[in-house]
């Protein structure tokens, strides 16, 4: 039996701007490993860290206020001027 579970991708600017975006609203997800995902995400201009969570949750649910049922992961970016 394959189990779906439902990702959304959020990020926080640094600090400095504390600004929130979604970058993928809920959307099914199929079991497995380094699944790939038919989209891409465009970075904003803003300079610093940027954290990406990865939330993960077996029904549907509201970015801003996931259930306590949901997991979630995160990376760090530093966007930095080249």
């Amino acid at each position: 039996m394959r189990i779906c579970v439902l990702l959304a991708l959020v990020a926080c600017d640094s600090l400095a701007t504390s600004v929130r975006s979604v970058y993928v609203a809920p959307r099914p997800l199929e079991p497995g490993r380094e699944q790939l995902m038919p989209l891409s995400i465009e970075l904003d201009a803003t300079l610093g860290e940027e954290v990406v969570t990865a939330v993960f949750c077996p029904t549907p649910f509201d970015v801003a206020r996931p259930p306590d049922t949901c997991t979630s992961d995160h990376f760090t970016l530093a966007k930095a001027t080249p």
